[in-house]
């Protein structure tokens, strides 16, 4: 159940306009560098604590749990929650998972009904990053999109993994959909949303609710995935083997790192390729228009680009934006990586102007001229800022 535009998706070098095929072509000559902040930064990554101690989950993971705690607590971006009414609601729980508190982000000054965006955390799975980490993206995304955000933490493994865990996230989307009236939302404008393993949840969500029955489904207009996990099988086609140099770069996000999280994530024996747990694989038909922002350097740039070439490829409305210098995390810690323009700004603009044309920008001059270049055929294209 979905909108679907019906057009091609091209890759757009961006300045010059210029058509040059699919995601896979991109960066052919191209190298890509970390930006000075990041540079900066990972000559000196820091150690995390490893005194923490649990009796549910490894004690290597009970350590990197605390550390990751402490570090995104410390560090996360400054959230300017000025004209933003955050709100704390109880959504009803599953067979398995207790209810749980989600936060709503909503502009005090947008006419009702609003665009309502349904926001899945990342976590890489497993780890807890602190109640106010994401206040400064889900803000951001709010004003500049002039949507209501409501985000929601998923359950981390091992003590929850897939299935359990997507179930329960199109129980909350479902719960949320129908309800939208008392959050002041539009169901027509119903977007899903989530950066990192969140992305990853939200990807899977919208698969769900495009495959559901009219009588109990999500009429999902829209999704918005920054830097997502869509393949955990980690096997790409050879061509996109190239940028596994580009990903190497991401200290915020190792490759041994995401495959230790998605093995206390997925069962064991589970085969990897299956669309119900690396979306990248499932049939792209019907999908609704997708956007997605990615840094040149992240460690999950290869899902992002291969996610484009499958929904291009069956003529899934898509735009997505590569981002110069940016890693992993680079919208949650802007003081430590903020390189180049905040991915949340981005994909406020990406929302607004797919769901709110009237609704006037947010964006600064430099990230509107960024966004510009980005989206050369709006809705359809592929663009590196870097070329």
């Amino acid at each position: 159940m979905h909108g679907n535009s019906g057009s091609s998706s091209t890759v757009a070098r961006a300045g010059s306009g210029a058509s040059a095929g699919d995601a896979s072509t991109y960066s052919s000559t191209h190298t890509p560098k970390l930006g000075p902040k990041t540079e900066a930064f990972f000559k000196s990554f820091p150690t995390v604590p490893t005194d923490a101690k649990s009796s549910t989950v490894p004690p290597d993971l009970a350590a990197e749990r605390a550390g990751a705690l402490a570090f995104f607590t410390a560090h996360a971006t400054p959230a300017d929650l000025t004209d933003i009414k955050r709100t704390s609601i109880e959504i009803p729980g599953s067979p398995g998972i207790a209810s749980s508190s989600a936060y709503v982000y909503k502009p005090i000054d947008i006419t009702t009904p609003a665009p309502l965006v349904v926001y899945y955390v990342g976590t890489g799975f497993t780890l807890d990053l602190g109640e106010t980490t994401y206040d400064a993206p889900c803000a951001k995304l709010a004003k500049g999109s002039g949507a209501i955000v409501i985000r929601i933490t998923p359950p981390l493994a091992p003590e929850t993994t897939q299935p359990t865990v997507i179930e329960h996230a199109y129980q909350q989307a479902r719960y949320i959909y129908n309800h939208t009236d008392e959050f002041e939302g539009d169901r027509a404008r119903f977007i899903i949303a989530g950066n990192s393993s969140g992305g990853y949840i939200a990807a899977l969500v919208t698969q769900k609710a495009k495959d559901s029955s009219a009588t109990d489904g999500i009429n999902v207009s829209g999704q918005l995935l920054f830097s997502p996990f869509t393949n955990l099988s980690f096997k790409f086609p050879k061509d996109y083997h190239k940028f596994e140099s580009h990903e190497a770069m991401d200290l915020m996000l190792p490759s041994s790192t995401r495959q230790s999280c998605a093995s206390l994530f997925v069962p064991e024996g589970a085969e990897r390729t299956n669309p119900d747990i690396s979306p990248c694989f499932a049939d792209p038909k019907g999908t609704p228009p997708t956007m997605l922002v990615v840094g040149e350097c992240d460690g999950s740039k290869r899902d992002a680009l291969f996610m484009h070439d499958q929904l291009g490829a069956a003529k899934v409305a898509v735009t997505t934006v590569v981002v110069p210098g940016q890693t992993h995390s680079n919208m949650l810690c802007r003081t430590l990586i903020g390189d180049g323009p905040d991915p949340a700004a981005l994909g406020a603009e990406l929302v607004r102007k797919m769901v709110n044309p009237a609704f006037a920008s947010q964006l600064t001059t430099d990230d509107a001229e960024v966004l510009a270049r980005a989206t050369v055929a709006e809705g359809t294209s592929f663009a590196s800022l870097s070329l």
